[in-house]
């Protein structure tokens, strides 16, 4: 029976991603095609300071929540109240705030986009509670069809609005109004209500593992977007929207696969946190998973980038093709740096998770200050450099704690790059010698890579699925 439940929790949090990345996957496509990097830029501008805000909204809550088996009523209302208080005091802050940030980029009307976009953050902050019960529970059945409903009801007037030349006003929509329906509907189906409890004891109880999980979060954040903040102060507006619409295409596979596994596996491997055998077994299959998935996309990427950027974007958009090139080789590692993450969260060693993130992340931030300088094509490649070196970190610290074999897991990884570097550089050669149209090389490129890739892995694919 467990088992049965630990398989449709899984099925149902990759329906969730699958299904809300192919929408979005579209819906970047048609934006992109009517929208310029300007009008990107302007999003990208906030985003590390809305990944901050909203790291202390949750404030770790949302994690030790789903890392503690007993949790009460007067633990989940607590928190609820916290979050809601705390995401009305980030948006005033933002409200307050918005003019010292159009004065810091410099650039015209940003006051009013950060004050309007900035509701996100106390929309969102009504639903945390009633997400991480769902979560709890497994429900990512519903989960996923509140996303996936999310996605394509923000889309529509998102798509009107561009075409109709409101720019990035268009994003703003789109964003907002799938806050407003995913927090709802998550409120909703979750069927829970907080009662007029505010205990401070219960939050004082959940507040060590807690704050450690805040800390690594900011630091996340604050790493995951200084880039966009200081390339967005340095370099026009223009170059950020290359780097954005780069960071995104690159990131949108490893990042979504990443979440929905590591998501739908901590609340199940936190059940069996002191069973050794168990989590070594679930590890190396998610290893192997997650190798067999990204690796492959990140490698075709890599070699078809400009092919990629001109069939999916437009000619428009091909400055950004070095920067999905070169990203793609770091956001390769993602997925398995986020099990290592995982298996910290799930054995409670957020003092492990905190030392990894400080060391990981200002080894990050020292290098984009010294980068910056120079050029956004060395700050790309400086990024995958030390996003390569964090994934080397988190092993550490992961083999440290848990004391496995890495033999498994580093012969799948090796073995994988190896098999689809080469296949992707053949066919790279060979569709640029038969087609000099890129869109062509983009399509029969990918056709094949997926067909051999298949036939090549078809026994480990069939036996991992």
């Amino acid at each position: 029976m467990v088992i049965s439940e630990n398989r449709k929790a899984i099925i149902w949090s990759g329906i969730e991603k699958v299904g809300t990345y192919v929408v979005n996957f579209a819906i970047q496509i048609m934006l992109a095609r009517l929208l310029c990097p300007n009008d990107y830029a302007v999003v990208a501008m906030l985003a590390i300071f809305f990944s901050i805000s909203q790291a202390f909204i949750d404030s770790g809550f949302a994690t030790t929540l789903i890392q503690k088996q007993d949790c009460t009523q007067a633990d989940y209302s607590s928190v609820f109240y916290f979050n809601v208080l705390i995401g009305g005091v980030v948006y005033l802050l933002f409200f307050g705030g918005a003019p010292f940030i159009e004065s810091f980029y410099n650039f015209e009307g940003l006051a009013l986009v950060t004050r309007v976009y900035s509701l996100n953050l106390f929309i969102n902050s009504f639903a945390m509670v009633h997400r991480v019960i769902l979560t709890k529970e497994l429900k990512f059945k519903k989960i996923a069809l509140i996303t996936f409903s999310s996605s394509i009801i923000s889309a529509i007037p998102a798509i009107i609005m561009a075409y109709w030349g409101y720019g990035y006003w268009a994003l703003v929509g789109q964003s907002l109004i799938s806050a407003v329906v995913t927090s709802t509907l998550i409120m909703y189906q979750s069927k829970w209500s907080p009662s007029l409890i505010f205990s401070k004891n219960s939050l004082a109880k959940l507040a060590p593992f807690g704050l450690k999980m805040l800390v690594v979060y900011l630091f996340h954040a604050i790493y995951n977007n200084v880039y966009s903040l200081l390339i967005g102060k340095k370099f026009p507006a223009q170059e950020l929207g290359y780097y954005d619409r780069g960071k995104t295409l690159s990131s949108m596979g490893p990042v979504g696969f990443s979440d929905f596994y590591t998501r739908a596996l901590y609340p199940i491997q936190a059940k069996v946190q002191n069973d050794i055998l168990a989590l070594e077994q679930s590890y190396n299959k998610s290893f192997s998973v997650m190798c067999l998935a990204i690796v492959p996309m990140s490698a075709f990427m890599f070699f078809f980038a400009e092919e990629t950027v001109y069939s999916l974007f437009g000619e428009q958009w091909m400055n950004c093709s070095f920067i999905l090139q070169i990203l793609c080789l770091g956001y390769m590692l993602y997925p398995l740096q986020a099990l290592n993450m995982n298996m910290l969260k799930v054995k409670g060693r957020g003092d492990y998770m905190l030392t990894a993130e400080v060391i990981k992340k200002v080894m990050g931030i020292i290098c984009v200050l010294v980068l910056i300088n120079f050029d956004l094509k060395l700050v790309v490649i400086g990024w995958t450099c030390c996003s390569i070196v964090e994934f080397l970190i988190s092993e550490g610290f992961f083999l440290k704690l848990c004391r496995f074999s890495p033999s498994i897991t580093i012969k799948t990884l090796v073995v994988t790059v190896v098999i689809t570097f080469v296949l992707s550089f053949a066919l790279s050669t060979v569709t640029t010698l038969l087609f000099d149209n890129m869109f062509a090389r983009f399509i029969v490129g990918g056709i094949c890579f997926v067909a051999i890739y298949g036939l090549i892995n078809f026994r480990k694919i069939k036996r991992l699925i």
